[in-house]
């Protein structure tokens, strides 16, 4: 289940529930509220307090229960798909970065080839078993969500091998490209999952050192220590 679908679900159900809540209150504070509303929009009404209050006391089980069970669904399809995203990204990473080495190589032999082509067709395979084509219906197949995958295959197939290596194409113009659309690429892909920032980011070069962290949560003025023999006063 994708981040937005678990979302939605979320707050499908949240309204559902607010709604029902909001009901039992107004019900409560007003008993005469719900019959003369309904007398007003259908010209009479034959239930009393009672019966309501009887017919919302009955609704919550159902009005937990089926709530409750559907989440915890989602839960669990959310938690399964972040495994599938995690283990789809372990191997996109190489991937991608195999098409990368491939620009650096001097003439490489079919075999290189070959293993970097099927590593990206793979990938753009199994990609298709985690998200759906955009637009799709009976009539198309849809635009392929994650285009750029598809870009860098076309692009290392350019390059082809041997003497033909980089002739329609210099190395490093395809190097450029290729670096381009995988962080497109996994600027789009990561948001699907649930990432936090860290506690204690490191923003400096070096070793951890509080007094050196920007984003420390001590609120004072200190000297940092010296990096690599140069001294500056940080204010947070």
């Amino acid at each position: 289940m994708t981040k937005g679908r678990f979302r939605r679900r979320i707050w499908g159900w949240s309204v559902l529930l607010f709604i029902y809540g909001v009901t039992c209150v107004v019900a409560a504070l007003n008993p005469e509220f719900f019959p003369e509303l309904c007398g007003k929009l259908f010209g009479g009404c034959e239930f009393k307090w009672e019966q309501l209050a009887d017919v919302l006391k009955a609704l919550i089980p159902v009005v937990i229960a089926i709530p409750v069970a559907d989440i915890s669904a989602a839960f669990q399809r959310r938690n399964s798909y972040l495994q599938s995203l995690r283990d789809m990204w372990a191997r996109l990473v190489p991937a991608v970065q195999a098409a990368v080495q491939y620009t650096h190589l001097d003439q490489p032999d079919q075999r290189e080839y070959g293993r970097t082509l099927e590593a990206l067709s793979i990938e753009i395979d199994l990609l298709r078993g985690l998200f759906g084509n955009i637009r799709s219906n009976l009539d198309s197949r849809g635009l392929y969500p994650y285009e750029n995958l598809k870009e860098i295959h076309g692009a290392v197939s350019c390059l082809s091998f041997g003497k033909n290596f980089a002739k329609k194409k210099s190395a490093k113009d395809t190097r450029d490209d290729i670096l381009k659309w995988w962080q497109g690429l996994r600027s789009a892909a990561l948001r699907e999952f649930d990432l936090d920032v860290p506690s204690e980011p490191l923003l400096l070069s070096g070793g951890f050192d509080e007094e050196q962290n920007p984003l420390s949560v001590r609120k004072r003025s200190f000297t940092r220590r010296p990096i690599q023999g140069r001294e500056s006063t940080l204010k947070l």
